[in-house]
């Protein structure tokens, strides 16, 4: 799983890879523990997909910038466009499902 820490690290990733998942959260939220756990799970499960996270807190402009308003948010890039927005926890199975539409 990778980690963006700055938006020069986000801009990279997402257009340099056909489908990213990035989950959005933070180190307090208890939602977005249960996710990262999901997310490791998912990244065991799926190919074709460049799995991410990022702190909110970390790297506030983008989180402005994509308009994160409630953590956990997870979105799905598409040859460097938000096709999913994701917001609370979810299964791994249905993350899977959403993926899935956009490969």
């Amino acid at each position: 799983m990778v980690e963006i820490r700055t938006k020069d690290e986000f801009n990279n990733i997402i257009h340099n890879n056909d489908v990213v998942l990035i989950k959005f959260g933070a180190e307090w939220c208890g939602p977005c523990k249960t996710m990262h756990s999901v997310i490791e799970s998912l990244e065991k499960n799926i190919e074709g997909v460049t799995i991410c996270e990022a702190d909110v807190e970390e790297i506030e402009d983008l989180t402005t910038e994509l308009r994160i308003r409630n953590i956990p948010t997870t979105l799905i890039f598409k040859n460097g466009n938000i096709v999913e927005r994701i917001v609370g926890a979810y299964s791994m199975e249905d993350l899977i499902k959403k993926i899935k539409t956009h490969l």
